[in-house]
């Protein structure tokens, strides 16, 4: 599980992935959701992530973990934000529901209501107080 990402390489196609933890948040999120299998995202699967980019440098990235692990969303967008500054944060205000738990379209809606990512910027905060 540490080396793979579930959906990655039918993702790619769509030009944005979803990084969500789960293989049913991943799929809530339609063609473009991935998943990490836990909110733990190790060294290769960034590694998996930023080798996709170099092949197709329009990819957008968003960060899509379930609530219980906004430090390790913040931590996922600043290692991507390394390679690139097509990373978005999704806030999720509905307090112990993933993506499976919303639904196609409210997870649709809070994927579209992302927010760019900048280091020390207002979107940790939002993040954080959501």
């Amino acid at each position: 599980k540490r080396n793979t990402i579930f959906n990655l390489y039918e993702a790619v196609k769509t030009g944005s992935i979803i990084i969500s933890e789960g293989i049913f948040n991943a799929i809530t999120t339609g063609q473009s959701g991935v998943a990490t299998f836990g909110k733990q995202i190790t060294e290769d699967q960034v590694k998996l992530l930023e080798s996709e980019y170099e092949k197709n440098k329009l990819l957008k990235f968003y960060v899509f973990l379930d609530n219980d692990a906004k430090e390790q969303s913040l931590s996922l967008a600043s290692r991507l934000y390394e390679f690139t500054d097509s990373v978005y944060l999704v806030v999720n205000p509905y307090v112990g529901k993933d993506a499976n738990d919303l639904g196609f379209e409210k997870t649709r809606d809070l994927v579209n209501a992302a927010i760019k990512y900048e280091p020390n910027s207002i979107s940790e905060l939002l993040l954080l107080t959501n």
